[in-house]
């Protein structure tokens, strides 16, 4: 019976019940039932099922605070998750802008080779240099505006 009370306040009532009923089936034993003893029973009775009543209610509050201090922190983790998840769908549009930027400035640095290999093989005495110089000007104009729009548009 000792073992019981490790359930706390029910356990206790369920120990204090079993002792109501051993000292009822006592009671029975005797030729004349005492009426104080069977007053004092009853009312050792309602005192342990009102100590039971008592048990399970502060247990089923107990696991109550229990479940809504779980509710909490599942709430605060699922908040964690979702400022992640922002955070992370930032950085892949920050990353992908970045991929791009990449990409534009290796092409961009291509063509600049190319010019300069053709700047390189330009005869000046040939008649069609000033229009190879002013073709390479507008490329290198319209190059460097690509470069600022890009510059302009990323983060």
């Amino acid at each position: 019976m000792l073992n019981l009370l490790v359930y706390g306040t029910i356990g206790l009532s369920l120990a204090l019940a079993i002792l109501t009923f051993r000292l009822l089936r006592a009671e029975q034993t005797v030729a004349v039932p005492r009426r104080s003893i069977l007053t004092a029973i009853y009312i050792y009775m309602i005192f342990t099922l009102l100590l039971g009543m008592i048990g399970f209610t502060a247990d089923v509050i107990n696991k109550n605070k229990d479940l809504i201090y779980l509710q909490a922190q599942v709430s605060e983790l699922l908040g964690a998750v979702q400022f992640y998840k922002d955070n992370i769908t930032k950085l892949q549009s920050v990353i992908n802008k970045f991929d791009k930027l990449k990409h534009a400035l290796e092409l961009l640095n291509k063509v600049k080779g190319d010019k300069i290999n053709n700047w390189d093989s330009l005869d000046e005495t040939d008649p069609s240099y000033l229009i190879m110089m002013r073709e390479i000007r507008k490329d290198l104009k319209n190059i460097n505006d690509t470069v600022n729009q890009e510059i302009m548009t990323s983060p």
